[in-house]
C-alpha cells in the first residue's frame, strides 16, 4: 500500500540523485458555467501554482473567460472543438473526413487564441483522451507542437501525430461518476512515475502528470492541495504551458 509517507521519501530521493521532481496539472472540461465551478476557483486560488486548463471552444462564456484570464497561474489548452462524440467516447474517430475535422479544430484554435491571447498555449486535448492518427498533420499544421492523451503507466514513446508530441499525463484522479481514485491509487500511480525518472526508466524530462476535472468529488482537490504542499517542501516545480511547450520541443 503506497502511502503519503512513500511520496515524500521518493520525492526526497529524487532531489537527492539530481532529479527535480517536476509536475503538471491538467484540468478538463473547463468552458460553460457551472454551480461546481466556484470551489475550483477557490482550490485554484490557494494552491498558486501552473494549472493547464483544458478549455472546449464551443463552450467559451464570457463569464468563464473573465475568471480564466484574471488568475496569472491558469494557462490554457484547446480541449477539442465541441466535446462531442462521433463514436463511443472520441470527437475524432477515424471515419471523419479530414479537412473538416482541420477546420473545426482551426476554427477553435482561433477562438481560443481570440479570447485568451498570451495565455494560450498550442498543446492539444481530445475530448475522452482519443484522435485518430490520421488527424496529425491537421494538428501540426495549425501549429500544435504538443497534446496530451493517454493516462500513461508505461515508457513514453514517440507519439503517433507525427511531430506533434505527446506529453500524458500519469493518473486520473477520479473513476465514472467524479468520485475520487483513493490515495493508494493516487500515490502509487505518482511514486511509480518519479521512481522510474529516478532509474532512468522513463523520459527525464516529462513531468508527472496528474489530471482534474472542476466538478469532481472535493475529496480528490483535498488531495491535490496535499500533494502540492509535499512538491514544494521537497523543492519540486509544477509546470505551466510555456514549460510544456518546450518540453514537447526537447522530445526525441
Amino acid at each position: 500500500m503506497t502511502t503519503w509517507s512513500d511520496l515524500r521519501v521518493e520525492l526526497a530521493e529524487c532531489t537527492k540523485v539530481g532529479v527535480c521532481p517536476s509536475f503538471w496539472w491538467r484540468d478538463d472540461d473547463l468552458g460553460r458555467q457551472d454551480s461546481r465551478l466556484p470551489l475550483f476557483w477557490r482550490i485554484v486560488d490557494r494552491v498558486k501554482v501552473p494549472i493547464c486548463a483544458a478549455v472546449v471552444p464551443g463552450w467559451i462564456d464570457v463569464g468563464i473567460a473573465d475568471e480564466i484570464r484574471g488568475r496569472t497561474t491558469i494557462s490554457v489548452v484547446q480541449h477539442g472543438s465541441s466535446h462531442v462524440a462521433y463514436c463511443k467516447l472520441t470527437e475524432y474517430p477515424t471515419f471523419r473526413n479530414k479537412k473538416i475535422v482541420g477546420d473545426e479544430i482551426g476554427s477553435g484554435w482561433k477562438r481560443i487564441k481570440a479570447v485568451f491571447g498570451d495565455k494560450a498555449f498550442p498543446i492539444f486535448v481530445p475530448p475522452w483522451n482519443h484522435i485518430s492518427p490520421k488527424f496529425g498533420s491537421e494538428l501540426e499544421d495549425l501549429g500544435f507542437v504538443a497534446y496530451s492523451s493517454r493516462i500513461l503507466t508505461g515508457p513514453w514513446v514517440n507519439s503517433n501525430l507525427g511531430k506533434v508530441r505527446e506529453i500524458p499525463v500519469h493518473v486520473n484522479t477520479t473513476r465514472p461518476g467524479a468520485i475520487y481514485i483513493g490515495d493508494e491509487v493516487f500515490l502509487e500511480s505518482i511514486v511509480r512515475h518519479l521512481r522510474a525518472r529516478r532509474k532512468g526508466l522513463a523520459h527525464p524530462i516529462i513531468p508527472t502528470g496528474v489530471l482534474t476535472h472542476y466538478f469532481i468529488d472535493p475529496v480528490a482537490f483535498d488531495a491535490m492541495e496535499k500533494l502540492v504542499d509535499y512538491v514544494q517542501i521537497a523543492g519540486g516545480r509544477w509546470c505551466d504551458g510555456s514549460d510544456i511547450v518546450n518540453i514537447a520541443a526537447n522530445l526525441n
